[in-house]
């Protein structure tokens, strides 16, 4: 006979052996997303009453922590890139705003997932959350989300600023070619050549 009860923070699970006597209950402080921390604690003590040895089991996060750890990586390395490259990509890129624009746009996900996080997490634990209780809960994913919408934005920085250094290059260059026209009318040249 068990019980299980979740919050958002916080884990239990009680398990009663009717044939022994034996009530076990577990907290956990890891909360709903790895929530399968008191259940397997749970399994390991009651094969342990049992006379048993415990299978030894790894919980959702021992799993997912390291993904999370090598897609932080993979988003530093990106960004390092898309840092470096942003003369090259501006150059490529600039033909017209709405293009321009749409060909950034994806790189707002990222900063976008990152502040919708606890409403994200409130929708699909059916509870209402915080960033701080995400950080608390499950800290990779925290990590993870915040360094890709930091090198995300630092991407969007530094292509934008490439952007605006190309089109201040550009104005300036046709202010010279204007000035040399003039000089060159004011010379005596013919405009017709």
């Amino acid at each position: 006979m068990e019980h299980t009860g979740s919050l958002f923070t916080h884990d239990s699970m009680a398990t009663l052996l009717p044939e022994s006597g034996v009530g076990i209950a577990v907290v956990t402080n890891t909360g709903m997303v790895s929530g399968d921390d008191a259940p397997l604690i749970v399994d390991g003590l009651v094969d342990l009453a049992r006379g048993k040895t415990p299978v030894r089991q790894a919980p959702f996060t021992g799993t997912a922590d390291p993904a999370l750890a090598g897609l932080t990586l993979l988003a530093l390395g990106l960004a390092v890139g898309g840092v470096l490259r942003a003369d090259r990509w501006a150059r490529r890129n600039a033909r017209g705003p709405l293009r321009t624009g749409l060909r950034l746009a994806p790189y707002e996900l990222p900063v976008l997932f990152f502040f919708g996080l606890a409403d994200l997490f409130g929708l699909l634990m059916r509870r209402a959350g915080t960033l701080e209780q995400i950080t608390y809960v499950w800290p990779a994913l925290f990590v993870w989300s915040a360094v890709t919408a930091l090198a995300a934005t630092a991407v969007l920085a530094a292509r934008g600023t490439a952007l605006f250094r190309m089109g201040r290059s550009r104005a300036d260059g046709a202010e010279r070619d204007a000035a040399a026209s003039t000089d060159r009318l004011g010379q005596g040249a013919s405009p017709m050549g």
